[in-house]
C-alpha cells in the first residue's frame, strides 16, 4: 500500500482534533492554536492528514488580504502529501515550516536561501518582570505608531491593526520610541503570541525592547500561562533581550518567500510567479515575527 492510499487528506473542521495535534509541541503549534480563535480562525484553513483516523500533520493556510502564509506541522512525508492533492495551493505564500519539512515544501515550491529563526517560550513559572515605564497603547496612539514604523527604519504596517491587539510602547522626548504588540491570543487554549517588537535607532541599547516585551507579557499572563514568539538566528541583541525576561529557545525553523513551482501553476498563479520576491506587509505583521 502506497503511502498515498493509506492517508486522508482533507481540510479539517475538527478543531478540537487539529488542536490535540498541535499540542503535541505547543511551542511550535502556537501561532496554529491561536489561530483556532473565532476572530482569525475565518482566516485560517487548517490541511490535515489522517492515518486510521488519526491526524499526522497539518499545513496551515492563512489568507489576509492578497497575502498568505504556510505553516507546516507533523510528519515530513505527510506534509509532502497535503501539498501535492490540496485543491488550492497558494501560489507565493510565506512560508514557517521546521528544517525537515523544506524537501517536502520544495517538492511543490521554489524557496531560496530562507531566513533561520528561533521559536522561542515563555512560561508563567519561569517569567521574569523586569522593570518598566512601557504603557498601554491605544487608538489614539495610531500616528505616533505609524511614524515608529515607519520606512526606511522598519516594514510598513497598519496601525489599526497593530492597536486592535494588546501592545505597549515606550515614549521619549515626546515620542513613541519603542513597541511591542500582540499576533495571537488564546485563552481558551492558554497560548499567546508576541511580535511586533521595534525600537526607534536612536533608542537602542537603553533597554526600551526589554520595558515593551516585559509589560507585554506580564499582561498577556494575566490570561495565559504560555507565550512564544520568534526571532532571527542572527540578532543577537534580541535573543539576550528576550532570555533575560525569561524566554528559552525551544527550535530552529525556516521562514520566507516560496514561489509554486511553474508545473503546478496556471492562469492567475502563472501571473502571480512575476511578482516581486519581498515579504507582503500583512504578512509581516501577522506571521514575519
Amino acid at each position: 500500500m502506497s503511502i498515498l492510499s493509506r492517508l486522508q487528506v482533507h481540510e479539517s473542521r475538527d478543531d478540537d482534533a487539529t488542536y490535540q495535534f498541535l499540542a503535541c509541541d505547543r511551542a511550535w503549534g502556537g501561532y496554529a492554536i491561536c489561530d483556532l480563535e473565532p476572530g482569525p480562525r475565518a482566516r485560517s484553513h487548517y490541511w490535515v492528514t489522517r492515518d486510521s483516523g488519526e491526524i499526522t500533520a497539518v499545513c496551515l493556510i492563512y489568507r489576509i488580504g492578497e497575502s498568505c502564509s504556510l505553516h507546516t506541522f507533523g510528519d515530513p512525508a505527510d506534509i509532502a502529501a497535503i501539498l501535492e492533492q490540496m485543491p488550492d495551493r497558494p501560489a507565493h505564500p510565506w512560508v514557517l515550516a521546521r528544517e525537515d519539512h523544506l524537501g517536502a515544501i520544495r517538492s511543490r515550491y521554489e524557496m531560496n536561501w530562507p531566513e533561520r529563526m528561533w521559536r522561542m517560550i515563555a512560561a508563567r513559572e519561569s517569567f521574569l518582570p523586569a522593570s518598566s515605564r512601557a504603557r498601554r497603547l491605544e487608538m489614539r496612539d495610531a500616528p505616533a505608531v505609524a511614524d515608529l514604523y515607519s520606512p526606511p527604519r522598519a516594514v510598513s504596517v497598519r496601525p489599526e491593526t497593530v492597536l486592535a491587539e494588546t501592545c505597549y510602547g515606550v515614549w521619549e522626548d515626546g515620542r513613541l520610541v519603542s513597541i511591542a504588540g500582540t499576533h495571537g491570543l488564546s485563552r481558551r487554549r492558554g497560548m499567546a503570541a508576541i511580535g511586533n517588537v521595534f525600537t526607534h535607532p536612536a533608542y537602542r541599547n537603553r533597554g526600551y525592547g526589554k520595558m515593551c516585551v516585559s509589560a507585554l507579557a506580564a499582561d498577556l499572563m494575566r490570561f495565559v500561562p504560555e507565550i512564544i514568539l520568534n526571532v532571527n538566528e542572527g540578532n543577537t541583541p534580541a535573543l539576550r533581550l528576550y532570555e533575560r525576561v525569561g524566554f528559552r529557545r525551544h527550535c530552529t525553523y525556516r521562514e520566507g518567500r516560496a514561489e509554486l513551482l511553474p508545473e503546478y501553476a496556471c492562469g492567475e498563479e502563472s501571473t502571480a510567479q512575476q511578482r516581486p520576491r519581498t515579504k507582503p506587509a500583512a504578512a509581516v505583521n501577522r506571521h514575519g515575527r
